[in-house]
């Protein structure tokens, strides 16, 4: 290019707007293109866990299916009632977990609850040796007991079958309150000993 010649793709003069305005126009195009593909990628992801679908998802890792055994409403005999736990990082914790919700209470309306409300499972302790698992409760599992054969039998039934139902390496039951034996629960039952699970009746 000559000294004085005119440089198209300089700033100056009255031709550079035009000449400049295609290449700006192409460019602004692509950068809100790039731009919107990034929103709709980004944007939507986190619909798909959240509101109703997250409801219908299938259950979170950590968990498993245990079946409790609770009341019927006529107090007659005993209804199983299947529900999600955690699933522990090791037995006992998964023991725990099966046996706290025990305590807890049903959560269908056609069941009524086995123990008392305000006991609390303190801890558990499994000797793989025996087979034998000690359930360690606080002194409400006795004291705000209802009392009464059929009461103190479901109480007894409701965690024989619970247990066998979910592990089946428990052989044998013992209670513990404050981590020590009771004589028994509510006076018709003997609870010094391990109960076998096999032979309760």
């Amino acid at each position: 290019m000559k000294p004085g010649d005119h440089d198209p793709w300089d700033s100056g003069g009255d031709r550079a707007p035009v000449r400049r305005a295609p290449w700006m126009l192409v460019l602004a195009m692509v950068v809100a293109v790039a731009a919107g593909a990034a929103l709709f990628l980004t944007g939507r992801a986190p619909d798909r866990i959240e509101g109703d679908d997250a409801s219908k998802a299938a259950p979170l890792a950590g968990t498993h299916a245990a079946t409790l055994y609770f009341s019927d409403r006529e107090g007659r005999s005993l209804v199983p009632e299947e529900r999600e736990l955690p699933e522990g990082d090791h037995f006992e914790a998964r023991v725990e977990a099966v046996l706290g919700a025990l305590v807890t209470g049903p959560l269908l309306g056609d069941a009524l609850p086995v123990l008392p409300e305000s006991a609390r499972l303190l801890r558990v302790f499994f000797d793989a040796d025996t087979g034998t698992l000690y359930a360690d409760f606080d002194a409400a599992l006795v004291r705000d007991h209802p009392g009464g054969s059929t009461a103190e039998w479901k109480t007894w039934t409701a965690m024989v079958r619970t247990l066998r139902a979910n592990f089946p390496e428990v052989r044998r039951l013992q209670l513990l309150v404050q981590g020590e034996p009771i004589e028994t629960l509510a006076g018709h039952f003997d609870a010094s000993r391990p109960v076998d699970l096999d032979t309760w009746q």
